[in-house]
């Protein structure tokens, strides 16, 4: 009877050893797949994907008549030839080197001049595409696609200058432009030069551009003309050119009285200006 009570605790025994050997393996296997929460809730570093160098994103070239079409921005990878670079902002417009022009515009120019633009802008295309931090390549780039008529590829270049380039004024202003005289949409227009004004508020032509859009192309918004010019004067204190613009938004307005206080204004910052002294006589003048 000892003998089997012996057996039976050693029984015992083995049968403890075989769960408890088990119960450490489920929780390793736990630990395992759950190890990324447990980072987590440790505050520990876990398996992150890590960056990797990627190169310049371009679409394949398409036809004219598809140019809003959003499958037109599939993004492939570009050539072989390119430079890798360590930016997780791709570019993800149409291809940089590609020629779209729009015949009613290129065809005031001679054959010799188009083919300029049409080799300068393969020539800057390709620059970009190896080189994609190059910000004032893809500001050229846009200029010149505007030249063609091509809007859309002008709106990715500066797009993309906007995107690698955040805290500079140029490109919001290009695209101000574009979206305000070319494009006809003041909401664009207006958002884009808000951001050149607040990137550099120094920058005075920016005011009056927004000036000039509440007054020709978003007249809803005519009441802040004088808003926005008297922000830019104070922001840059005895400027001539918003001086001059705020006296002839006075002018515009019939305010006589006003418009020759401001033209004196102007006149005491440019006192040999004969331009000034003209609008201040013919306003003297007027009934």
């Amino acid at each position: 009877i000892q003998n089997d009570n012996i057996h039976d605790m050693e029984e015992s025994k083995n049968y403890g050893k075989i769960w408890f050997f088990l119960a450490v393996i489920v929780l390793i296997l736990a630990a395992y797949f759950l190890r990324n929460k447990i980072f987590v809730w440790l505050n520990l570093p876990g398996n992150e994907p890590q960056a990797i160098e990627t190169k310049p994103s371009v679409s394949s070239p398409t036809s004219p008549a598809s140019g809003n079409n959003p499958s037109d921005k599939t993004s492939v990878q570009s050539n072989n030839s390119a430079k890798p670079y360590n930016t997780p902002l791709t570019y993800k417009g149409r291809d940089p080197k590609e020629i779209r022009p729009v015949d009613s515009i290129v065809k005031t120019f001679t054959e010799s001049q188009r083919n300029d633009l049409y080799n300068e802008i393969k020539t800057i295309g390709q620059t970009v595409i190896e080189n994609p931090d190059y910000a004032t390549g893809w500001l050229q780039l846009g200029i010149l696609k505007k030249n063609i008529g091509d809007y859309e590829g002008a709106i990715d270049a500066w797009n993309y200058v906007a995107l690698i380039r955040p805290n500079d004024e140029v490109a919001f202003k290009d695209l101000g432009d574009l979206y305000a005289n070319y494009l006809k949409d003041p909401i664009k227009a207006e958002y884009n030069l808000k951001q050149a004004i607040k990137i550099k508020p120094d920058d005075t032509s920016a005011y009056i551009n927004l000036a000039d859009l509440y007054k020709y192309f978003y007249k809803e918004k005519a009441n802040q003309i004088l808003v926005v010019l008297n922000q830019g004067l104070a922001a840059n204190p005895g400027d001539l050119n918003l001086i001059k613009t705020i006296a002839g938004y006075y002018e515009d307005q019939d305010d006589k009285a006003k418009a020759i206080e401001w033209w004196q204004k102007a006149l005491d910052k440019d006192p040999n200006n004969t331009s000034i002294k003209q609008a201040i006589e013919d306003l003297k003048k007027s009934p």
